[in-house]
């Protein structure tokens, strides 16, 4: 093919005047906060006025958990399937959407990024809720007098006959475990009966071990009648549970410690802003 003899060149269409002429503008929207507008001084005081609109809302959230999880408890006790399970817990998480987004959007808004310590804070906040939600659950000032009266007497259903006749053990343990707890009606009954009680003679002694024996197996009722987890099984779950969230707290508590000292890798704040 000779290069010199090209094939005709096409003509391009012509150009509508009106599309030549149009200039096409792209307008890009600044993101504007509702602080622009405001002073140093009015900044200030709506940025406190936020952060105490998200703590509120933090609380009212963490309340939300409270009760929800304490159903979700009590629906699993029940024996329910585990797809019926995950469809309770989406509707937690969809229950809890709201308040999320509105702090989210809040934070957003008003350049409220929390810090380090501050996530910290609200994580051990959020576990010892938990923590403290499941112990409710099976009866921890009972279990607790239950405890003394092993420690006392080295059994809660056949107490040593020979330490309920000791009148200085009598005495400790009438001080220092039912005066102390005395305000658990079960406790305070008891006490009632035996705070007259000279427990340094014989009637006295056994007195206190007649009203003994109906104490200690009101103790034991109150706990399966207050415990919401009734099987072995469900029980040894739970304790599991309770050390796993204590261990959380705890790894929790040396990141906040860390944080709070920028130390470790929190050394280097300036990733955090």
């Amino acid at each position: 093919m000779n290069f010199f003899n090209r094939p005709p060149k096409k003509e391009e269409p012509p150009v509508s005047p009106s599309l030549a002429q149009k200039d096409v503008e792209v307008v890009v929207e600044e993101e504007t906060s509702p602080l622009d507008a405001l002073s140093l001084e009015e900044k200030f005081a709506k940025i406190e006025e936020v952060k105490k609109q998200i703590e509120e809302l933090k609380k009212q959230r963490q309340d939300y958990f409270d009760h929800a999880r304490q159903l979700e408890d009590k629906i699993r006790l029940q024996g329910v399937t585990e797809e019926r399970m995950q469809k309770v817990r989406e509707e937690i998480l969809e229950g809890d959407k709201e308040i999320r987004e509105t702090i989210e959007t809040l934070r957003k808004d008003y350049d409220l990024d929390p810090k380090p310590e501050e996530v910290y804070a609200a994580r051990i906040d959020m576990l010892t809720h938990e923590l403290n939600r499941i112990q409710n659950n099976i009866a921890p000032e009972y279990r607790q007098i239950k405890d003394s009266m092993v420690s006392y007497f080295g059994s809660s259903k056949e107490p040593n006959r020979a330490k309920l006749q000791d009148h200085s053990t009598l005495n400790n343990f009438r001080e220092y475990v039912i005066m102390k707890n005395s305000g658990i009606p079960e406790v305070a009954d008891f006490y009632e009966k035996i705070k007259s009680l000279s427990l340094y003679e014989d009637n006295g002694k056994d007195v206190f071990a007649k009203e003994f024996e109906v104490f200690k197996d009101n103790i034991e009722n109150a706990i399966k009648e207050k415990t919401l987890y009734k099987t072995e099984g469900e029980l040894n779950e739970i304790y599991k549970k309770i050390d796993r969230l204590a261990r959380l707290i705890d790894e929790n508590i040396v990141q906040l410690r860390e944080a709070e000292k920028k130390t470790g890798r929190f050394g280097d704040q300036s990733k955090y802003f």
